[in-house]
């Protein structure tokens, strides 16, 4: 998220491209992010900055490997603590990236988990479509969950990535961008 952010309001910088898994960029469906929700998100997170949510989810969206689902529940450094002026932020960052994803000119390679029920797909795809850039390409792996890199599918998504990286650099990487 931060990363985006960065690249849209910085669309001179010298960068070949961008690789995105399962990013976050829009609120879960059943919220909505208007201006109130934002506002008050905002004066918490001004008067009471270390007011602490523990947003924990369902773990078990987050990947279908017995191993690494034991490794969320178990591990305490594992437990998301988010403070509320960080919550604040998350919201303004969302909300403002479906208006400001044109300013998005960098080639961008999205990998979307398509049983993933931890980041909205859908927001996703839709902010994806804004990017101001025609170099840019979506893969969505149907049945797989959020955390891409363990699932059965990380085989076919890196070859997807490299790929798309040939595709870029048909000298291996040696020609000089910008």
């Amino acid at each position: 998220m931060v990363l985006l952010s960065f690249l849209m309001n910085n669309p001179g910088l010298n960068i070949s491209g961008v690789i995105l898994v399962a990013p976050l960029t829009s609120p879960p469906k059943n919220v909505k992010l208007d201006y109130f929700r934002r506002f008050v998100a905002k004066m918490i997170g001004q008067n009471l900055p270390e007011m602490i949510f523990n947003p924990r989810g369902n773990a078990s969206a987050a990947t279908s490997k017995a191993y690494l689902l034991k490794w969320y529940l178990t591990n305490r450094k594992a437990v998301p603590i988010i403070g509320a002026k960080q919550m604040a932020g998350l919201a303004e960052y969302m909300y403002h990236f479906e208006y400001n994803s044109s300013y998005m000119r960098y080639p961008v390679l999205v990998h979307l988990g398509g049983a993933d029920e931890i980041v909205n797909n859908e927001g996703t795809k839709k902010i994806f479509e804004a990017f101001g850039t025609e170099d840019k390409q979506i893969y969505e792996y149907e049945g797989y969950l959020h955390e891409l890199h363990y699932e059965d599918c990380n085989k076919e998504m890196f070859r997807n990535t490299i790929s798309w990286i040939n595709r870029k650099f048909k000298d291996g990487g040696a020609t000089k961008v910008g």
